[in-house]
């Protein structure tokens, strides 16, 4: 099928290769065809309304919905377009979500996922985030650089209050 031939897994071509890094033997490939991308759009919505369903709150529209991916930029090799599955979605958000989505597309395209992940708080820390989706290592780590940056902005916060009251006193 990389090599351009069709009717092996699924009749006709893959629309898409998602490469995920896998855990036993490197980089794989995963054919995303037509007839499949609607699911991955349908999983993400219907976890969303089970949510509305079980729990009847719906506050989660008023804020800002963070999303951490893999970077939407798509690579060609001949016929054939691969990118992360997260990435390749992007492309498909709904417009309704794309106002309230978060982060910035250009940050979504940074690769470096150590500066990725700062960019993204920088670009939340200040907003109201009220829903959260993503790999649990990726959101685990979101939450720990946020924190870190609170804490450090807290600091500097209290120091210069330090002064001001010993300056005064």
């Amino acid at each position: 099928m990389l090599e351009g031939n069709s009717d092996v897994l699924w009749p006709g071509k893959p629309l898409y290769y998602a490469k995920t890094s896998g855990t036993t033997s490197g980089v794989k490939h995963i054919p995303i065809s037509k007839e499949s991308m609607p699911a991955h759009i349908q999983a993400a919505r219907d976890a969303l309304l089970n949510y509305i369903h079980q729990t009847g709150n719906t506050d989660f529209v008023k804020g800002k919905q963070i999303f951490l991916q893999g970077s939407p930029i798509l690579d060609k090799k001949g016929d054939s377009t691969f990118g992360r599955l997260s990435g390749i979605v992007a492309h498909y958000v709904p417009k309704y979500l794309q106002k309230s989505r978060m982060p910035s597309w250009d940050t979504n395209c940074i690769e470096d996922w150590e500066t990725k992940v700062d960019a993204v708080v920088e670009e939340t820390i200040a907003e109201n985030m009220t829903l959260i989706a993503g790999i649990p290592s990726w959101v685990q780590m979101y939450f720990e650089k946020l924190i870190e940056k609170s804490i450090k902005a807290c600091r500097r916060i209290i120091q210069k209050l330090f002064f001001i009251c010993l300056w005064r006193c």
